[in-house]
This record gives C-alpha cells, structure tokens and sequence, in this order.
C-alpha cells in the first residue's frame, strides 16, 4: 500500500488533509480518488490506514482509521556528518534515515568546499527535511530522524548531549574496527 506522511498536527484535526504535495501525488500520478485507501505515517512513530473522503482543490481529505505505534530503536544513532560537495549529502541523508539515525547534524569543517550563509542553510536543512520524507516513505520507516541545522563541529560538540558512546570514523592504521570497540562494553542507548 502506497505511504504517505501527514503532519503529527493534522492527525488530531477534524478533517486530516494531505499537503498539496502529497495530494498531487495521490490524485494525478496515482490516480486515487474518494474511497481509495493509503497508509499514512506522522514521522514519530505512528502509523495508519486511511480512507480518502473528499478532494477539495488540491488537497485531499482522509479519514484515518486504527493507529499503531512502532517503538523507537533501542539505540539512538546521531549521525554527525561534514557536508560534501554535490549531492553526496542528499544520499547520506536518504540512506541514515533508512537506517533508523535518530538525529543527523551536517557539519561544515576546516575543509568542507561547501560553506552556507544562515538562510541558504535553513533552505538546504528543509530539502534534506524533504528527502528523509522521501525516505521513510519507501522504506517503511515511521521515524523522521531530527535534521540539526548546519554548524561548526565546535558549535555541535559544545551543544551535543553527552552519548553513552561516541565513534569517529577512521582510515588511519591503528584505527579500531567497530565490531571490537562494540564488544568490548554493554549495548549503549546512544551513540
């Protein structure tokens, strides 16, 4: 069955309504109408059938029916990631939301060519925002991981609530491997 997000605001409404976005692909890419049958997810973990009731304009009205709640993993994941030219983030974002990353903070280091002023970083967050959606639509995921807004690595660590566990990602030869650094203590609640 076709997924598509709905708003955690929209699931208590008196009419839940797509965004136009999703109505558009509901109405002319799918083809669905009044009576046709979605599921619809709010990006926090519950999830439903829908009935479409009515189509006003460009959005469609849905009465949504039993929700059922999927629990978060027991691992929060932060994927902390330094933004790289291109689209490569696009694909970071879509594959750590697959994953099940609870929060991603971009990351702009020493480094990094990409370099953002505040509102291009905000437009930028919203279509990363926009991608995991996408995401968790094909996935099946009912979790919309947290999308930080863009900052320095000192900004994020000095803001960062202390993990059980911290990883950084290595290619140096003395570098441990993951599964020993796993093994050698209990399961941590995040990471």
């Amino acid at each position: 069955m076709h997924r598509f997000y709905l708003p955690p605001n929209e699931w208590n409404s008196a009419s839940p309504a797509l965004d136009e976005g999703e109505s558009h692909h509901v109405l002319d890419v799918l083809r669905f109408g009044a009576g046709d049958h979605v599921t619809v997810f709010d990006g926090e973990g519950a999830e439903a059938r829908a009935d479409i009731t009515t189509v006003e304009g460009k959005r469609i009205q849905l009465r949504i029916g039993q929700k059922t709640k999927s629990q978060p993993l027991p691992c929060a994941i932060t994927l902390a990631q330094a933004v790289p030219k291109g689209k490569s983030m696009d694909f970071i974002i879509q594959k750590a939301t697959e994953l099940g990353a609870t929060r991603i903070a971009p990351l702009f280091s020493d480094r990094t060519v990409v370099q953002l002023d505040a509102s291009d970083a905000e437009k930028k967050r919203e279509k990363w925002r926009e991608i995991a959606i996408e995401a968790c639509k094909q996935c099946g995921q009912n979790r919309l991981p947290e999308i930080a807004v863009p900052r320095k690595p000192k900004a994020f660590f000095e803001k960062q609530e202390q993990s059980e566990l911290m990883l950084i990602a290595s290619l140096q030869p003395d570098a441990r491997r993951i599964k020993s650094v796993l093994a050698d203590q209990p399961a941590p609640r995040s990471v």
